[in-house]
Formats: C-alpha cells, structure tokens, sequence
C-alpha cells in the first residue's frame, strides 16, 4: 500500500544530536520517531521511492545548544526504509 502524502506526526521528548557521545541515546530517539511515524502510517504500507519534501518544526524549551543539521540527521536517518528509500 502507497503512503497518502503528506504524512504528519508528532515526537514528543527532547531531539538527540548526531554527534552525542552515547549511540544508545541516538539509537532510543530514532526509536521513538519511527514509533510516532508508525501511528501515522496506514498499516501494510511499504517505503516511498518518490522524491519527498520533508518540513520538520522543532520547538526547544530552553535556549538550543549546537547545531540544527546535527539534530536534522538522526530524524532523517531513522525514516528511512520506513517512509522513505533512500537510494
């Protein structure tokens, strides 16, 4: 089954960064992305081939520290042959 585009949800918690020293903590996070993307997602889909346009908001409590591409990344990462194939 194709996915109806556009897709949206929710991650709620604090984003990890690429560059965090612990992979468990990246990994967790990536985790509860493909969980949030997976409530949204029509059950026996299959990953999108299609060039896809992807609009993230992100919403810090307190002042961010770093850079936004090194949160960016592991969002990216982890839709990846899950709503997307990256080729």
């Amino acid at each position: 089954m194709e996915i109806d585009f556009p897709l949206e949800f929710v991650v709620q918690g604090t984003p990890v960064s690429q560059q965090a020293k612990r992979r468990e903590a990246i990994d967790q996070w990536q985790a509860r992305i493909r969980e949030a993307g997976g409530l949204a997602l029509p059950e026996g889909h299959f990953a999108s081939d299609r060039p896809l346009a992807i609009t993230l908001y992100y919403f810090p409590a307190v002042a961010m520290q770093g850079d936004i591409d090194n949160i960016v990344k592991p969002v990216l990462d982890a839709m990846k042959q899950h709503i997307y194939i990256d080729d």
